[in-house]
């Protein structure tokens, strides 16, 4: 069962990832080549201000490329994608057959969905929620490792929710039918309410109160007498990338859950099988 569940895992994990990064290719390419061009005009504008305050000011010029734009956009961003839907399709494979071995001699269909759904939520929604994903130009450089510690702490956080919310749903499962799955679903929701509220904002983290920022996301660039000399990251441009980020893992994990259904539908038959093999041999 296993070896069924991972294989499937990390081809169809493979697969979504590929379409999620066509997906991206098309819709968010333009939003993060806007991102660039206003990050490299911001450069310009804080380098010109520094220029305007202080005379005999050094130029810092452009810093060339590791690789070119259009690899970055191909095979980087590919070759990411792919293995991001490798890695999500087999860890949702070895949860779900962990759950299997919990739920030992249930039907594998009925729940390669929710426990994708799960997933979903666990390694992306939840945290996203709290700490969306961002283009280019937007984030301070200096709170990069703190933003990716913040996020996976998040994860951790979101899965310890879950789980909880799943054991209130197996405790109550017998007294309230149905009804034990809004209970754990409250228990979800009031426990990510908390976490959001103790996580720390990512505007209040030392590097931008350090730069007098309490915002991530970038503002308009104004000079000594208040004028405006460029105007703050497009908040439509956000908008949309951010979305577009929710669609492509929606789009992996719907790929992932189908692979995993193929997959339980198969143990199921194996498993009819070998029950009538056996009761053909009993009689």
């Amino acid at each position: 069962m296993e070896k069924i569940l991972t294989l499937r895992g990390l081809l169809f994990g493979a697969i979504g990832g590929f379409i999620a990064w066509i997906f991206m290719y098309v819709m968010a390419e333009p939003i993060i080549g806007r991102a660039i061009d206003y990050e490299e005009a911001r450069s310009e504008a804080m380098e010109a201000l520094e220029h305007t305050h202080e005379a005999g000011g050094h130029s810092h010029g452009g810093e060339d490329e590791l690789f070119t734009r259009s690899i970055q956009e191909g095979l980087g961003a590919g070759t990411g994608m792919v293995v991001l839907g490798l890695a999500l399709g087999g860890i949702t494979a070895i949860i779900f057959a962990l759950w299997m071995h919990y739920r030992s001699g249930a039907a594998a269909g009925r729940y390669a969905l929710p426990v994708s759904g799960l997933a979903f939520a666990v390694f992306y929604l939840l945290p996203t929620l709290k700490y969306p994903a961002n283009p280019p130009a937007v984030g301070n450089d200096d709170t990069i490792e703190a933003r990716t510690g913040l996020f996976l702490l998040l994860i951790v956080l979101s899965a310890v929710a879950v789980l909880i919310g799943v054991f209130v749903r197996q405790k109550l499962r017998a007294r309230l039918g149905a009804g034990s799955m809004w209970a754990a679903a409250g228990v979800v929701i009031v426990l990510m309410i908390v976490i959001y509220a103790v996580m720390p904002q990512l505007g209040s983290l030392e590097a931008n109160a350090g730069s007098g920022s309490s915002f991530e996301t970038p503002g308009p660039v104004v000079d000594a007498e208040g004028h405006i000399i460029l105007e703050g990251f497009n908040a439509d441009d956000l908008y949309q990338f951010r979305l577009y980020s929710l669609i492509a893992q929606a789009i992996i994990f719907t790929s992932i859950a189908g692979g995993l259904t193929l997959a339980a539908k198969k143990i199921d038959a194996l498993r009819g099988i070998a029950s009538r093999e056996r009761a053909v041999v009993a009689a």
